[in-house]
């Protein structure tokens, strides 16, 4: 049965289980494991938060989510809406509506995500496949898109120091424009593109495949942009 009250939980030095709940959970685990099979309430504030510190979480279906992770590993296979505060941290999972993070030295690696935004210093973001938008403001940080869908929106990054790797599906369109400074580009996909390199400043700009509403605008300070 679906428990539909309010849960809170504090646990240090152990582990934790909880099966369905449609109520507002706030649960904070130190030292410990979280499983969870389903936490189901949506967007009503306050929204469901779990605080996990030196420990594991996997929460195998969430709808909305307040995510504070530090020194810990947090994994799920549906997540509706993510807020994320991470320090230290591994974020993982199968499919993810849209996370908003904000964090440091943390990971995150999907196989699909709809929506990411976030800003990230020591990051590392993998994801097999964007559906829709993406936006990154890091330092020291790399990120990787396998796939970015036909149907993608808007791929938006300012790195420092850390590269910048993606791939489309075939037929896939876009406007771009890239620039690294003290760095490369490299644009796989044909397109009406222009090209300036001027000493350790290189910019191209134009249309991948015919061009379209959707686009790509991402910069990088020592660091190299990958397109294929």
């Amino acid at each position: 049965d679906v428990y539909k009250r309010q849960v809170s939980l504090e646990n240090k030095y152990g582990d934790a289980y909880i099966q369905e709940l449609s109520g507002q959970a706030n649960l904070n685990i130190q030292y410990g494991n979280l499983k969870v099979n389903r936490l189901l309430r949506g967007n009503t504030k306050p929204y469901n938060s779990i605080n996990l510190a030196y420990g594991n979480a996997e929460v195998e279906e969430v709808a909305w989510l307040d995510l504070f992770v530090s020194y810990s590993d947090f994994e799920t296979s549906s997540a509706e809406m993510l807020f994320i505060e991470n320090k230290y941290s591994k974020v993982y999972g199968d499919k993810a509506g849209t996370i908003i993070t904000e964090g440091k030295y943390d990971k995150y690696n999907f196989e699909e995500v709809d929506n990411f935004v976030s800003e990230v210093k020591y990051s590392n973001i993998k994801f097999a496949k964007l559906n829709k938008k993406f936006s990154v403001d890091g330092s020291y940080t790399n990120v990787k898109i396998e796939s970015l869908a036909k149907s993608f929106e808007e791929v938006r990054a300012d790195l420092s120091y850390g590269n910048l790797t993606m791939g489309t599906e075939p037929g896939t369109s876009f406007n771009l424009k890239a620039e690294s400074k003290y760095g490369g580009i490299n644009v796989g996909p044909e397109g009406k593109l222009s090209k300036v390199k001027e000493n350790s400043y290189v910019k191209i700009w134009g249309d991948v495949g015919s061009g379209g509403k959707a686009k790509v605008d991402v910069i990088t300070r020592y660091g190299n942009i990958t397109i294929n």
